[in-house]
């Protein structure tokens, strides 16, 4: 499976930092500096979980470079086409939403912070106490 990351700013560099650091194969979206810095120091992840982190050879380009070669990929897409998120996900499999929305739930729960919305996507998708 392959990851692209439109927007290789803290959310998406967090999100797509994870998943390259567990190994998945993983393509940001950048523009100007950000772009060059990424392609020239990889990225660094600062995480009360895992520490400190640094990913090396980040795969990072403009738009242009992989836009042709994705619209090939979807073109290919039949209607009945499902992510493999939500396939983990109707096979009672962990997903990425353990670790994107349960974790948050996990803090907001040792921490004492009410967050009601974030609490009822997580309970839509599974999440127990």
């Amino acid at each position: 499976m392959k990851y692209l990351v439109i927007g290789a700013g803290g959310t998406g560099a967090s999100i797509g930092g994870f998943l390259a650091y567990k190994g998945k194969d993983v393509t940001f979206i950048a523009r100007g500096e950000h772009l060059k810095a990424l392609r020239q120091n990889g990225l660094l992840l600062h995480s009360g979980r895992i520490g400190e982190v640094k990913i090396e050879n980040v795969k990072a380009c403009i738009a242009d470079d992989l836009l042709a070669d994705h619209l090939k990929i979807l073109d290919g897409f039949t209607p009945d086409t499902t992510a493999s998120l939500q396939k983990d996900l109707d096979a009672k499999k962990e997903s990425e939403v353990d670790q994107i929305i349960f974790d948050i739930i996990r803090m907001s729960e040792k921490y004492n912070v009410d967050m009601p919305v974030y609490r009822e996507i997580a309970l839509h998708f599974g999440y127990k106490s």
